[in-house]
């Protein structure tokens, strides 16, 4: 759903959201910032979602 509503935030904007933007402009709700399971989001430069603890580097597989 998050990466719907940063997709929805670049069309609209022309630029790639944080999640503080998404909150900001509506997007989305607070509640709505963290997985199902209480893990953090973050938001790429490039605009992916993903695991803020989520290693950055190539894993090789």
């Amino acid at each position: 759903m998050v990466q719907g509503q940063v997709e929805a935030y670049r069309v609209d904007f022309m630029a790639y959201p944080t999640i503080e933007d998404l909150v900001a402009q509506d997007y989305l709700k607070e509640n709505e910032t963290t997985c199902p399971n209480k893990e953090e989001i973050m938001i790429t430069n490039e605009g992916e979602v993903r695991l803020a603890n989520a290693s950055s580097g190539s894993d090789g597989g």
